[in-house]
This record gives C-alpha cells, sequence and structure tokens, in this order.
C-alpha cells in the first residue's frame, strides 16, 4: 500500500509510504543533481571559448610570436613561430570541445530542467491537490455519517486520487529512471570527449617538440 490514513479525534489526513515519499524526493534530488551537473561543466569550459578575445590556451603563442620577433637567432625564432602555431591549434581544439561540451552535454541538461522537471512537478502539484481534496471530503463524511452526497464526494475524490497515483508510477517515476539512464549517458559521452581532447592536445604537443628538435 502506498498510503495510509493518519486519524485524530477531528481529522484524518492521508500518510504516503516511505518507499512512495522517497520516490518523489529523488524528482527534486535529481533537479538538484543535474544542475549541479551544468553548474560544474560550465566551470570546466570557462574561459575556452572567448568569443572577442584570445583564449588561456592561445595566449601562450601569442607571448611566443611577441618573442620570436626580437629574437635574433633564425633557429629560435623558427621554434618560437612553431611554438606559437601549437598553441593556436591547441587553443582551436579547446573552442570546439567547449561548443561540443555545451551542445551535446548542458543544452540536453538544461532542456531536462525546463521541460522535463517542470512536467513532473506539475504532476506532483496535481498529486497533492486531489490528496488534500481527497482528506477534505473523507473529514466532511466522517462529521456527517450515512450522508449519501457527501460519501459519493468522497468515494470519487479517492478515486481521482488513485489515478492519479498511477500517473505517478507509469509517466513521472518511470520516465524518471529512464532520464537518470540519460544523464549517466551524457555524463560518460563528456568523458568520452574529453578524453578525446587531451589525446589531440598530446598529438599536437609530440608533433611540435619533434619539430622543433629537428
Amino acid at each position: 500500500m502506498n498510503i495510509k490514513r493518519r486519524l485524530s479525534k477531528r481529522s484524518s489526513d492521508t500518510v504516503y509510504s516511505m518507499e512512495f515519499s522517497e520516490k518523489l524526493k529523488l524528482i527534486d534530488a535529481t533537479k538538484k543533481g543535474t544542475s549541479d551537473m551544468i553548474d560544474e561543466l560550465e566551470k570546466f569550459i570557462k574561459g575556452m571559448n572567448d568569443n572577442n578575445a584570445a583564449n588561456r590556451f592561445e595566449k601562450p603563442g601569442e607571448k611566443c610570436r611577441a618573442y620570436a620577433r626580437v629574437c635574433t637567432d633564425e633557429a629560435a625564432r623558427a621554434g618560437f613561430d612553431t611554438m606559437k602555431k601549437v598553441f593556436g591549434k591547441i587553443g582551436r581544439l579547446h573552442r570546439l570541445f567547449s561548443n561540443e561540451v555545451k551542445e551535446r552535454c548542458i543544452v540536453p541538461m538544461k532542456e531536462w530542467l525546463r521541460a522535463d522537471y517542470k512536467r513532473m512537478k506539475a504532476e506532483v502539484e496535481k498529486l497533492n491537490e486531489l490528496r488534500n481534496a481527497m482528506d477534505n471530503a473523507s473529514n466532511e463524511s466522517r462529521h456527517h455519517p450515512n450522508n449519501l452526497i457527501l460519501e459519493q464526494k468522497h468515494s470519487e475524490a479517492e478515486g481521482a486520487h488513485q489515478a492519479q497515483m498511477g500517473v505517478m508510477e507509469e509517466r513521472v517515476f518511470k520516465k524518471l529512471y529512464e532520464d537518470h539512464e540519460k544523464l549517466a549517458r551524457i555524463w560518460k559521452r563528456f568523458m568520452e570527449m574529453e578524453v578525446n581532447l587531451y589525446q589531440e592536445v598530446r598529438n599536437c604537443i609530440e608533433e611540435a617538440i619533434i619539430n622543433i628538435q629537428t
């Protein structure tokens, strides 16, 4: 049973089972976790894609270019020119990575908050309204025994509340569990993108070192 009644002399209230209550809490817990994930990803890519200026990976390349201009040794000047190009390429890789993280990770999670979470909370609000209506009808019926109209009203309120609990199980909680899998796949996607970025950056640096030594 997902509900029971808490009785007092004056009224009775609906109390959900611990299992059902935990499922309800999971909705807001998922919202908080998703918001925290978004915050962490936005912090991670901060400064990678400054549209109007060099990002923090391209700035060392600008210093290399400036130094190359005053460098008197031809080999050293060529080395600084190579490093400038490498830092520029690394900067572009981070810009692409930043955009990809936004499009493939952050945007889907923000969309979940904007749409799916909002729909789930609307169903929870409806459930609370129907529970209150059922409790009110129950109390009215208790205070006026043998009143067929109030008994009918109570029965209808119970039916509406029970139907909404079915909606919660089939459309909300089931969807939430599916969304947890999607959110896990998003985080895995980010980690795969991160690995690819680091590998490309390493390739750039290794190639540059070989060219500079040559």
